[in-house]
């Protein structure tokens, strides 16, 4: 798992970027943070422990690896492809996902509490245990997905499909609802009490 050491900048409260004594926003070599972690996630390597908090990725393509006990927490993810991509125990709370996609991806034990899908895509992939609690969604497709024990309680989904989904025991409690699609799904199995908060 990533350090738990804090930022020295006085008055921050962000953990440390790995190898370092602040956090991302106030090092003072944000460029050489960037290449490593780019560095790490584009290769076939694991990438492990990373932790580098509201940093900015633009077409990046991770293929055929591993990311555990990772930090990428408040992190703008634009136009970049996961593809048969394990994500283990990582954080991506309060991230931004603007035309990214997950394609034939594991993800277990993670964090993306508060984060905002748009046009963004998961799928064929198993994602099991997961914390979606809090997050938007509009005009993504979570479709073809094993969301088992997934949690998206209090959620904004905004004509967004989740079709063809293992949804056994994925709580959708309080959530907000507009053209949301789950043609083909379990719904049967899941948390939800149908049109209490459809709008």
């Amino acid at each position: 798992m990533f350090s738990s050491a804090i930022c020295q900048e006085e008055g921050c409260t962000i953990y440390a970027a790995r190898n370092s004594d602040h956090c991302y926003y106030h090092s003072k070599d944000r460029d050489a943070l960037m290449r490593s972690a780019i560095g790490s996630l584009e290769s076939t390597e694991p990438t492990r422990d990373i932790s580098l908090v509201g940093a900015e990725f633009i077409n990046l393509t991770v293929r055929d690896k591993v990311i555990s006990g990772s930090n990428l927490a408040f992190c703008v993810f634009e136009k970049c492809r996961f593809e048969n991509v394990t994500i283990v125990a990582s954080f991506f709370d309060f991230a931004l996902f603007r035309q990214t996609e997950f394609i034939n991806c594991t993800i277990r034990y993670s964090v993306f509490a508060g984060a905002l899908f748009m046009n963004s895509v998961i799928d064929d992939t198993v994602a099991i245990h997961n914390n979606f609690i809090g997050i938007d969604s509009y005009d993504s497709n979570f479709s073809h997905n094993d969301f088992y024990f997934s949690n998206f309680s209090v959620s904004k989904l905004l004509y967004t499909k989740m079709e063809d989904c293992n949804l056994k025991r994925v709580n959708f409690s309080s959530c907000l609802m507009k053209e949301v699609s789950f043609r083909y799904s379990n719904r049967e199995e899941e948390y939800f009490r149908d049109g209490e908060y459809t709008i």
